[in-house]
This record gives structure tokens, sequence and C-alpha cells, in this order.
């Protein structure tokens, strides 16, 4: 082999070593570029990753009437729950809530933002937790006093006429049309079918007592039987199911006799067959020796004394006089009385579920469960507070799930309801007492 052979030999092998190597540089760089594009995925999702956020209990200031009330939720509640307690705050439906809301930290050149819709509800949470967490570092940095918890305060936007109609109280300023039994213009649907309370109300018009200061059934004989208010719903509803339909006859169920009466027939009746008693036999004594006129002199017998006036009332000194509603307390509690002793208390379960039936929007037939409840000896609101919705499938089959943890959740806001009621009165006894003692 020449020189010049052995020499471009060289030159090919030295050419290939430096492709190589500049192959393997290139390899390198795209490996540490891949590297770096890896590295900056990871920040990027590692800033994009959102911070968990710990959920805590909001309270909500709701407009009642003229007042307004405290409503605690939490925030893990979904967006239908936080409407539905909204709108039973402010007794109203769900589908007639128009809101907005502010937080009490805002300032009031700040406007109220829209509270209609899920996104509605995303955006106040994410506010609360904004807002909770300034005012938290707030607290941190402040040596003041401390400052007032987080609130929404919410505004009802309802029309004035509509607001004016519910302020009069329940089941008043609602229209009601009579439609006459003989017109023949209904329509092609026919008439509109009643509900249970609608029934209810006209039961209790028509079987309205005044002797008896309640509800009576009159039998044939004239007798007078009573109604409870438990016998009106069932009568109710099996009218409003098209298994009974009058007015003036109770049903079988409620087993009234009222085609007999009772066994005794009234007193009126009876006094007409007894004929009237026999004068007395007077007997004849000859006249007495030794008076003008054979007989002694005639004296009236006095007059009855009258009845004794009741005792006065002890008139208390000056320290020891009591205000008008220490001395006597209608419907009330003592004070060393536990809140739940006195039943009375509470509304009835028939009466409850009437107005539940009359706010309800959603199908429920709360009405249809009284009889039922009342079959398992639960009479009052406070006997559900400690049921579960299983106890309530047992005691009415029909009942579905969602229904029943509804009817356990208003019957617990009813007793809070209560219960926050008297603790006032309560309170204000305490008040009085120290006052006076």
């Amino acid at each position: 082999m020449s020189d010049g052979e052995y020499r471009w030999e060289e030159e090919v092998e030295d050419e290939d070593k430096e492709q190589e190597e500049e192959e393997e540089e290139y390899e390198e760089e795209e490996e540490e570029e891949e590297e770096e594009e890896e590295v900056e995925e990871e920040d990027s999702v590692r800033k994009k990753k959102p911070k968990r956020r710990i959920p805590f209990d909001l309270e909500f200031l709701v407009p009642v009437d003229a007042t307004t009330d405290t409503l605690t939720v939490s925030m893990d509640s979904t967006d239908t729950e936080l409407f539905r307690e909204i709108a039973d705050g402010m007794d109203v439906g769900v589908k007639k809530l128009h809101i907005v809301y502010r937080f009490n930290f805002w300032a009031k050149t700040d406007k109220p933002r829209l509270l209609n819709a899920s996104k509605h509800i995303k955006e106040l949470f994410d506010a609360a937790h904004a807002e909770m967490e300034a005012h938290n570092e707030a607290k941190r940095n402040s040596k003041s006093k401390r400052k007032p918890a987080l609130q929404v305060i919410i505004n009802d936007l309802r029309p004035k006429q509509e607001l004016a109609k519910v302020g009069k109280g329940k089941g008043k300023g609602k229209k009601v049309t009579c439609v006459s039994s003989d017109s023949e213009d209904e329509g092609d649907a026919g008439p509109k079918k009643k509900s249970g309370p609608s029934f209810v109300r006209e039961l209790e018009a028509k079987h309205k007592c005044d002797q008896h200061n309640g509800f009576c059934s009159v039998a044939q004989n004239g007798e007078h039987i009573s109604l409870s208010g438990h016998q009106i719903s069932l009568w109710a509803l099996l009218m409003a199911e098209g298994v009974h339909d009058s007015i003036t006859t109770p049903p079988q169920a409620l087993k009234l006799n009222v085609g007999e009466g009772s066994k005794a027939a009234p007193v009126s009746r009876r006094a007409k067959d007894i004929p009237p008693p026999p004068q007395p036999y007077v007997p004849y004594y000859p006249p007495l020796p030794g008076y003008p006129h054979g007989y002694p002199p005639y004296y009236p017998l006095p007059p009855p004394p009258p009845p004794a006036p009741p005792p006065p009332a002890p008139v208390a000194s000056s320290a020891s006089e009591k205000p008008a509603h220490m001395r006597t307390l209608q419907h009330g509690i003592s004070l060393d009385s536990q809140e739940d002793e006195d039943l009375t208390l509470f509304p009835k379960i028939g009466d409850w579920l009437l107005e539940l039936a009359e706010k309800d929007e959603d199908g429920h037939n709360f009405l249809s469960f009284g009889p039922l409840l009342h079959a398992q000896g639960l009479m009052r609101v406070s006997q559900l507070v400690d049921e579960t919705s299983e106890s309530l499938k047992q005691y009415c089959p029909d009942i579905l799930p969602g229904t029943a943890r509804l009817l356990i959740k208003r019957a617990k806001k009813e007793c809070r309801r209560v219960w926050k009621i008297e603790a006032q009165r309560k309170d204000e006894w305490e008040r009085d007492r120290a006052m006076v003692s």
C-alpha cells in the first residue's frame, strides 16, 4: 500500500469518528432538552394544581317578613340543599327565590351579587374562602378587638306586591276561585282536581261547631259527634284520593256512628215522652186554738244569702311586685323545666304536615303520612327528631328515602324554632327576676 492510500484511509477514519462524535453530541443535546421540557411541565402542573380548601360553616342572614333569621350552612352542601335551606328560612318556595347576596365585610358602596344559579353558588363559595383568608390574616396582624365573623347577607328582590301577600300570614292573601257545581263551562279538561289542604279547609268550614268550640258531625238524632284534627285530615285525604266523595257524611274509616248516634238518646227527645209528675198531696189539719183565724201567722222564708265574693288578690309590696308576664305565662314552661318536657309547645303532626303540604311544590304528599304516623303513637313534631329514614320507612311503606330525610330535617328545624322562642322567653324571666330580687 502506498503512502497516499494509507493517508487517505486515515482521513476517512477521522471523518467517521468526527461524525460519530457529532451524532453523540446531538443526541445528548436532545436528551437534555427533553429533560428540561419535562421539568417545565411538572412546574406548570404544580403551579396549576389548586390549593386544597378546608370547608367551614357559613352564616346566612335571610329576610323573614320584616325581620331577619340566621342560617348556618356547611360549604359541603350541594346547590339544591343550599337553595332549599334559604327558601325554608324565607318561608317561600324554591322556584320563587329571587335573591342577591353581599358579605358583611364589604364596603357599603360594593354592589350585591346575584344568587339564582349553580355558578353563582360556586362564585359565592370562592369569594367566601378569599374573604375568610383575608379576615384571618387581618386578625393575626391586628392588635385591636376581635372582628365579627363572616356572614352572607341575603336580600329579597321579589316585587313588593308579592312580599305584602306573604306578610299577611299563612293562608291569607290567596285568591280563591269558587266554581259552581251547576256550571257546564268547565273546559275540555274538566274541573281542576282539589288537593288535600283544600278539602281540609272545606271540611273545617262545614263542620265548625261554636257550641263545642271545635268541629262536630251531627248525627240523625241531633247528637253532636266531635271530630279531631286527625279525623279531618284522614277525611280530606280519602276525598283527595277519590275514595270518599261527601263532605257531609263521614267515611266509614272514621268509625263515626252518625246514623244512630250514641246508645243514649238526647235529653230533649226523651223528655217529650216522659209524662209530667203528679201534684204533691197536701194533708188537711183542723184549725189550731189560740190564733185569730185558727192558723199561725205566715212568715215567708228569708231569701238565700248572696254568694260569697271571691277572695281579694294579695297585694304585693313595691319591693316584691313582679311584672304581669312573670305572674302568669300562657302556654309557657317553668324556669326549672327542660325544653322538651312540655310536648304541648310543639305543633301536632297533622297540623304541621298540613302546613308543609301547602308550601310543597315538589309532590312529596306529606299529608298522606299523618294517619300512619298517628297509628305509631307519633302525635307531636318533637317525636320525629329521634326517628331515622329507616324507621319512617317501616311506619310509612310508601315514603321515599329523600322524603323521609326531608321530613326529619324539617322536624328538627321546627323544634329548633320552638326551643329558640322558649329560650328567649326564659331569658326574659331571668332578667325580670334579677331586677326585682
